[in-house]
C-alpha cells in the first residue's frame, strides 16, 4: 500500500492505495466516479481521460492523461479532475453545453474523454484552431459522430471567448479551482524536499518514487535482486504490459518525481534532454523545432496528446523497439546517451546503447540519465508509414540527416525502423551517397542499394517485400523534400 494525499475534483483525499492499482480503477472502484470509462486499458481509446493538475513554475498546470495507464499513486500531491468535476452545481460547463447544443454526443461512451481532452486544451489555449482541436482529440475515439459536431462545439466555445460573448475565459475554470490552487501551492512550498513516496508495508509490488537521484540509488540499493526492478516515468509502456500481457513486477521504480531529470537546454553546442523530459515538453520546444526538425516531426506523430503528456523520449529509447519513432531521428543526429549509476557516469552512442531486439546496454541499477544531440548544420527529415495519423505503430519509419559541402553531400545518415531487429543504419547506402552531388541517377541507384542491404521480416503490419518498398519510397521522399529541384517521382525511379 502507498499512502497518498491529493485533490479529487473538489475534495482533498488521503488514502492507502495498492501500488499496482491504476487511477482508473481507483476512481471507479474506490470513489464510485464511473463517468471515467474503462474500455481498452492500453491508452488507445481515450474514454478514461482525466485532467491531472500539477503545481509547477508557480502555477497549477493541467494536462489530459489516460487514467488507465497511470498508477494511482502518481496522483500524490496533484489535482485529479474527472467529468464529475467540470460542472458547477447549478450550471453545465461551457464545453458540456456546447456539446449538447451541437449534437456532439450520441452513445455517450466517449463523451467524458472528449470533454476532458477539450477542457485541458481550452485551459491552455482558450481560442484554439480546428487543427489544434483535432490534435487534442487524436487520442479519443468516437465511432458515432464522425467528430464534425464535436469540432463545431469546440469552435463555438472558442468563438464566444474570442468575441467576448456569453462564454469568457474565466468560465472555463470551475469555481472551486482557486481553492485547489492555493492548497497545491501551500503543499509545494512547505513540503520537505526529498520526501520520497514508497510502499508502507511489505506487500508486492513495492512502489518507489524517489525525489532525487541520490534517493533513487538508495532505493535501488535496498532491492536485493535487480532483475525484479521495473523503471518507469510515464508508465505508458509498463502498464500496457500489465493489462494486456499479464506482466507482474516486484519493484516499480517511478522516476517522475526527480526534477533533475526534467531538463531541456542547450549546453556546449549540444541539446541536453533529461530522461524526465516529456514528449509534450519537446513538442513545445523552439530549440527542438528549429535545430532538430526530424525529431520534432517524429514527436508530432508519436502516440496521442494524453500519452505525450507523461511519456518520455528516454522511455521510448529504453524500450529498444525496432519501430520506436524516437530512435531513427536521434541516431540520424548522432545522439549520445548518458548512463548513470551509483558508481559513476558513462556515455554511449545511441546505436551502441541498443544491442538487439528490445535489449540495451543498461547495467544493473543503472539508468539512462540524459540524451545529448550535437548541434550541426544539416538537412533532415522524418517519415512514418502507418494506418493512422496518431496512436499507430508504423510498418516502417525512417529519418535522414544530410550534411552538404556546397552542392556535394559530405556526409549522410539514413536510419530505418521496422526492417531489422533494431533500428538500422543503412551503411552501404550512406557510403555510396557520400561525396555525390544529388541527382535523379544518384537517388535511383541509392534506392536499389537500400532494398538490397536490409533484411526485414513479415508480420501483421506488412510483408518483407512491402517493407523493402517502403524503405525505398522513404528515401525518395526524403530527397524529394530536401532537394525539390531534382523533381523526383516515385513512379519514375
Amino acid at each position: 500500500m502507498c499512502t497518498v494525499s491529493f485533490y479529487l475534483n473538489r475534495v482533498r483525499i488521503e488514502d492507502d492505495i495498492p501500488s499496482d492499482m491504476t487511477l482508473l480503477e481507483y476512481l471507479r472502484e474506490r470513489q464510485g466516479l464511473t463517468g471515467t470509462k474503462e474500455v481498452c486499458k492500453e491508452g488507445d481509446c481515450g474514454a478514461c481521460t482525466i485532467a491531472l493538475g500539477e503545481y509547477r513554475d508557480g502555477k497549477v498546470q493541467y494536462h489530459a492523461v489516460n487514467s488507465c495507464l497511470l498508477p494511482a499513486a502518481r496522483a500524490n500531491g496533484k489535482h485529479v479532475v474527472t467529468i464529475e468535476g467540470l460542472a458547477n452545481p447549478d450550471k453545465l460547463h461551457p464545453l458540456q453545453s456546447a456539446l449538447v447544443e451541437h449534437h456532439g454526443t450520441q452513445c455517450g461512451y466517449c463523451s467524458p474523454g472528449v470533454l476532458m481532452s477539450l477542457f485541458c486544451l481550452f485551459l491552455d489555449n482558450p481560442t484554439p484552431s480546428s487543427e489544434e482541436i483535432f490534435t487534442a482529440l487524436e487520442g479519443t475515439l468516437c465511432r458515432c459522430t464522425g467528430y464534425a459536431p464535436i469540432l463545431k462545439a469546440g469552435l463555438a466555445v472558442a468563438d464566444n471567448i474570442r468575441k467576448k460573448l456569453a462564454t469568457t475565459q474565466d468560465d472555463l475554470r470551475p469555481s472551486y479551482f482557486p481553492e485547489i490552487a492555493a492548497g497545491l501551492s501551500f503543499v509545494a512550498q512547505n513540503s520537505e524536499a526529498g520526501s520520497p513516496l514508497s510502499t508502507a508495508d511489505f506487500s508486492l509490488p513495492h512502489y518507489h518514487a524517489p525525489c532525487d537521484v541520490s534517493g533513487l540509488f538508495d532505493a535501488l540499493d535496498s532491492i536485493p535482486n535487480a532483475s525484479h526492478i521495473r523503471y518507469a516515468h510515464g508508465a505508458t509502456d509498463v502498464m500496457v504490459d500489465v493489462h494486456i500481457n499479464g506482466y507482474r513486477f516486484d519493484h516499480f521504480v517511478d522516476l517522475s518525481a526527480i526534477s533533475d531529470l526534467r531538463v531541456l537546454a542547450m549546453r556546449d553546442n549540444h541539446l541536453i534532454i533529461g530522461a524526465g523530459t516529456t514528449l509534450t515538453d519537446l513538442l513545445k520546444s523552439d530549440l527542438v523545432k528549429l535545430h532538430f526538425p526530424a525529431l520534432h516531426s517524429a514527436i508530432v506523430q508519436m502516440a496521442s496528446t494524453q500519452i505525450r503528456n507523461v511519456a518520455t523520449l528516454a522511455g521510448n529509447i529504453c524500450t529498444a523497439s525496432p519501430i520506436a519513432d524516437g530512435i531513427p531521428p536521434l541516431m540520424a543526429y548522432q545522439a549520445d546517451v548518458i548512463l548513470r549509476s551509483r558508481s559513476g557516469e558513462r556515455r554511449l552512442p545511441l546505436e551502441q546503447f541498443i544491442t538487439g531486439y528490445r535489449k540495451t546496454a543498461l547495467a544493473e541499477r543503472e539508468i539512462l540519465y540524459s540524451i545529448e544531440l550535437p548541434l550541426s548544420s544539416c538537412l533532415s527529415r522524418f517519415e512514418k508509414t502507418g494506418k493512422r495519423r496518431a496512436l499507430d505503430i508504423a510498418a516502417v519509419n525512417s529519418a535522414i540527416a544530410v550534411w552538404m559541402d556546397g552542392k556535394r553531400i559530405s556526409r549522410v545518415r539514413f536510419v530505418i525502423g521496422g526492417v531489422a531487429a533494431q533500428p538500422y543504419f543503412a551503411h552501404q547506402t550512406c557510403d555510396y551517397l557520400r561525396d555525390k552531388t544529388p541527382s535523379v541517377q544518384v537517388v535511383s541507384h541509392a534506392t536499389k542499394l537500400v532494398r538490397e542491404e536490409i533484411t526485414p521480416i513479415s508480420d501483421v503490419r506488412g510483408g518483407a517485400d512491402f517493407r523493402r518498398l517502403l524503405a525505398r519510397n522513404h528515401l525518395v521522399k526524403h530527397f524529394s523534400e530536401l532537394f525539390p529541384q531534382l523533381g523526383l517521382s516515385l513512379l519514375e525511379l
